[in-house]
C-alpha cells in the first residue's frame, strides 16, 4: 500500500480488515494525528474511486503507553481523528484479531471477556445435573 508507505505509518491487512500503527514521542503526537487523518483520508478516496467504502463506523483509535502517559497526553490533547465529516474519539478498549487491547496494553479486560464467555456454557450444565439424579 503505496498510499500508506509514503505516510510512514506501520500497517497490517487483512481480509476486510486494515490497521494503521505510528509509534511516536509525546512531543510529536500532533503531528502523528495529522499523518493519520492524512492516510485515512487518501485510503477513503482510494477506497471511494475502487468502488469500495470505508465504514467510519467501525473506525477504532487507541492511543498506547503507560497509564501515566496516555492519561497525560489525553488531558493535554483533544487527540481525536478527523476525516471527512467523521470524528473518531480514542476508546477505551479495540479487539484487535479476537484479542482485547486497553491502552496500557494490559489482557485484564480481554481475560475477563473470554472467562465470562467459557463460563457462561457451563452453568446450565452444571444446574442440569439435578435433574439426572447424579
Amino acid at each position: 500500500m503505496a498510499i500508506i508507505q509514503v505516510r510512514f505509518l506501520y500497517f497490517f491487512l487483512f481480509a476486510d480488515d486494515n490497521q494503521l500503527h505510528v509509534h511516536c514521542d509525546l512531543s510529536n503526537v500532533l503531528s502523528s494525528v495529522n499523518a493519520l487523518e492524512q492516510c485515512v483520508t487518501a485510503v477513503g478516496h482510494w477506497m471511494s474511486a475502487s468502488r469500495l467504502k470505508l465504514n467510519a463506523e467501525k473506525t477504532e483509535l487507541l492511543w498506547a503507553g503507560s497509564r501515566f502517559n496516555v492519561a497525560r497526553l489525553l488531558c493535554d490533547h483533544d487527540l481525536t481523528l478527523t476525516f471527512g465529516a467523521n470524528t473518531v474519539k480514542a476508546a477505551d478498549a479495540v479487539r484487535v484479531l479476537g484479542v482485547l487491547f486497553t491502552p496500557d496494553l494490559a489482557l485484564d479486560k480481554h481475560a475477563v471477556t473470554v472467562s465470562a464467555k467459557c463460563f457462561f456454557p457451563v452453568a446450565p450444565t452444571a444446574s442440569c445435573t439435578s435433574f439426572t439424579g447424579q
